[in-house]
């Protein structure tokens, strides 16, 4: 069934043009009240003149023309729905009159942003009008709509498309025409329309931001950014092409660029929650929090039900080392969204609270919390409850307790039906660690006899133990399964790397870059691995880079690009790199060692120490490598 989208064009094309001629004069009885009512209506008495179309209505109960001129009448009135019935009775009487079929289409459409059938039955009549008339333009046109409206972009594009052949240029026609292309995935087509259209009318800030929009959906934030700074002066200062200028910015890695556009938002509308929002969003992509809480803390606190207040407020807490205050304000979010009546996101919120918990080491709090979600009502989604079932697991066998961990998987055989084979892989893959030969065999066998998603479940788990080369046997038995899957050729050239087996690493992401040139991930994954092992370095580089010109604010890519430019001696560019990835990632002992390194070549001592104290900081030095590192800084004691 059609479910219809409200219709966001400032005026309906259909509703701006006129209604049909009044009909002929009635016969008998009705004659009079339908001419007193033609009468009050141009005297503008309409409610007297709706009484004596109704009235006339009643005395010629089938005369199609009475009816369809008192619905007219009555959708002048704003009264849709009794519009609505007038003209379903006249187009019952006149099933095929072009002018009953019309005004039936444009009453039922003006309806159709809250009324599903009514969106169905104004389709239907104007495909009817288009078997009479197959150049109407109004049905064309109103059709793109109503196919737009509900979520149907291919049939739209094909009535505007045969509409914009019949009104070139028309502006209306067009812009409905490029978002109609755009939501088929067409986006060079739309783009072409949209640059047409501000083309035709430079001084059009709606078609302006219409394109910018479209660029920035295809990724051009940079382009999309110079779009709008090549705006009229006047429209320049307007708060939402200053808003739209930051974010496409910020979206293209020019942070810079974009907190001085937001800074100086942000002094013109210091009360304008979205502009502290952008603003906090621009600090925290520099790892800035501390300035992130400056802008939106308080704000997070009094409303912990907006969204991105409580995913910036927790993130900056958490990047502070302030844990216990970000738990307690995901647990604030969760109550609030609780008593809003949103229960489902309270869920989700007592879940993520549960995943900050245990990555900060709080296992103890992370099984609570994962247990009030297990046992929420309702249910949480199955997704869910498998993800919280499993960290459960993984706490667990940390803590050195198998039985407790096979016990929060919870029961393998539930009514006969196939419990999800991550479970299963999590049981394989702690009977493995218990040394418990049987139990490996019989989950390895049940993960096997499951197809795509068990082998896949199989390859994961033999992953996590680190068995790679028991792992490159299952995944390629996946792969003749499913070779297009884009998940499984990632796994596989990450297992072979893991493996020591380079070459043949090598040789897997460059076969996925060639089918996705632009896979951030794989080129991430590909260009480190060159930089680390000193092969090819330079490319290496440019892989990494292109990476993050993909994923402009990502710290793992940040610190690729610095140990890249490290490696090529080029060290002040890798320090200030670095630096900004350690304030991303200030709880990632790779990216301080890399940041140590960085500043030790370049002689700035007391940095190189506080990164390596700060590693250090965070764990076990299991090889003793980074105390040796702090130990041989000069001045050390």
């Amino acid at each position: 069934m059609l479910g219809f989208k409200p219709l966001t064009l400032p005026a309906l094309l259909l509703l701006a043009l006129p209604f049909p001629a009044r009909a002929a004069t009635p016969d008998g009885k009705a004659a009079y009240p339908f001419l007193l009512a033609g009468a009050l209506l141009a005297d503008g008495d309409s409610e007297a003149a709706l009484k004596a179309y109704a009235d006339a209505a009643a005395l010629a109960p089938e005369d199609p023309f009475v009816h369809l001129e008192f619905a007219n009448v009555l959708m002048r009135a704003g009264r849709s729905t009794d519009a609505a019935a007038e003209a379903k009775i006249a187009r019952r009487l006149a099933p095929m009159e072009i002018e009953v079929i019309r005004t039936e289409g444009r009453i039922a459409m003006s309806l159709a942003d809250h009324d599903t059938a009514a969106g169905v039955e104004a389709v239907q009549a104007f495909e009817a009008l288009l078997v009479a008339e197959p150049d109407d333009l109004e049905s064309l046109v109103a059709l793109g709509q109503l196919y737009l409206g509900s979520s149907d972009a291919k049939r739209a594009v094909e009535k505007l498309n045969r509409a914009a052949e019949l009104r070139p240029g028309q502006p209306m026609i067009e812009a409905l025409r490029a978002r109609a292309l755009a939501e088929t995935g067409d986006l060079a087509a739309a783009e072409s329309v949209q640059r047409s259209l501000l083309e035709a009318s430079p001084d059009r800030l709606d078609n302006r931001l219409d394109l910018a929009e479209l660029l920035s959906n295809r990724g051009q934030h940079r382009e999309a950014a110079e779009l709008l700074a090549a705006a009229p002066e006047a429209q320049q200062r307007s708060p939402e092409v200053r808003r739209r200028r930051a974010v496409e910015l910020y979206l293209d890695g020019d942070l810079v660029a974009a907190g001085t556009i937001a800074r100086g938002l942000f002094a013109d509308f210091p009360d304008n929650i979205s502009v502290r929002v952008l603003l906090a969003t621009i600090e925290q992509a520099d790892g800035h929090w501390s300035r992130v809480l400056e802008l939106i803390g308080a704000l997070a606190d009094s409303t912990p039900v907006h969204d991105q207040l409580s995913f910036l407020d927790v993130r900056a807490l958490e990047r502070l080392g302030r844990v216990e205050e970000a738990l307690a304000a995901l647990s604030r979010r969760q109550v609030a969204l609780s008593d809003a009546g949103r229960r489902e996101d309270a869920i989700q919120t007592l879940a993520s609270t549960a995943l900050l918990a245990a990555r900060n080491d709080r296992g103890e709090a992370a099984l609570a919390l994962a247990a009030q979600v297990l046992a929420s009502t309702p249910a949480p989604d199955p997704e869910l409850a498998i993800q919280m079932r499993l960290l459960s697991a993984d706490i667990e066998s940390e803590r050195k307790a198998p039985q407790r961990a096979a016990a929060v998987l919870g029961a393998f055989d539930v009514g006969g039906v196939p419990e999800n084979a991550a479970l299963t892989g999590k049981r394989y893959e702690l009977a493995a660690r218990a040394g418990n030969s049987a139990e490996v065999a019989r989950w390895r066998k049940t993960l096997e006899g499951r197809g795509i998603e068990g082998l896949y479940a199989l390859a994961s788990a033999e992953d996590s133990l680190g068995h790679f080369e028991a792992a490159l046997p299952v995944i390629q038995k996946a792969l003749a399964l499913r070779p297009e899957s884009a998940e499984l050729r990632f796994q596989q050239a990450t297992t072979l790397e893991r493996a020591g087996k380079f070459e043949a690493a090598t040789k897997a992401f460059e076969a996925i870059l060639a089918s996705e040139p632009e896979n951030a991930a794989a080129l991430n994954y590909l260009g480190y691995m060159r930089i680390e092992r000193g092969v090819e370095v330079a490319a290496g580089l440019a892989m990494v880079t292109r990476a993050l010109a993909l994923d402009a604010n990502n710290g793992a890519y940040l610190d690729s690009v610095g140990w890249g430019l490290f490696r090529l001696g080029r060290l002040a560019e890798a320090t200030e790199t670095l630096e900004r990835a350690a304030r991303l990632m200030p709880n990632d002992r790779t990216v301080l060692e890399h940041l140590g390194d960085s500043c030790r070549a370049l002689g700035a001592l007391d940095r190189a120490r506080d990164a390596y104290r700060r590693a250090l900081a965070l764990g076990p030095d299991i090889d003793g490598g980074l105390a040796a590192k702090l130990a041989g800084l000069p001045g050390a004691s």
